[in-house]
């Protein structure tokens, strides 16, 4: 399925098909909001509906595997492309998280998230300036930033 983003790839089938979004919906037993929103980048397929997309847009059958595992991609296969997390109002972790363990296992999955080499996970955090100076519970929560 190489790089091509997968709303792409539905939308270039789709057309090669000669269906409209429409009938597409129809045939795959969903919403024409749904198959706009998946061609647009915008929405992620759930795999019964990626399965059904493959057989309605004539996927062959040693393809539709790769064609399933594209649709639950978060990021397309290219090299370039980052997520950007935004997590607002972080001091809620603290405030609303009476679990200490609870939290340090949040904290703990996101440094290991920002911080793997082939991460492309980007994390802009807000929090409330009072809360700045309170240490996170977390032995590798150091606001850590990479460039």
């Amino acid at each position: 399925m190489g790089a091509i983003p997968f709303g792409r790839q539905v939308r270039e089938r789709r057309r090669a098909l000669d269906l409209t979004q429409d009938e597409l919906a129809r045939r795959v037993g969903c919403a024409a909001i749904t198959i706009r929103k998946i061609e647009a980048g915008a929405l992620r397929a759930s795999r019964q509906v990626a399965e059904r997309l493959a057989v309605s847009l004539a996927v062959p059958p040693d393809e539709r595997a790769a064609f399933v595992r594209a649709a639950r991609l978060v990021l397309p296969a290219d090299p370039v492309t980052e997520l950007l997390l935004v997590i607002d109002q972080f001091e809620e972790l603290f405030t609303l998280t009476p679990d200490e363990a609870t939290r340090a296992r949040l904290l703990d999955s996101i440094v290991t998230a920002m911080l793997d080499e082939r991460s492309r996970l980007r994390i802009v955090v807000t929090l409330r300036a009072d809360f700045i100076d309170r240490p996170p519970v977390s032995r590798r929560w150091r606001w850590p930033t990479r460039p």
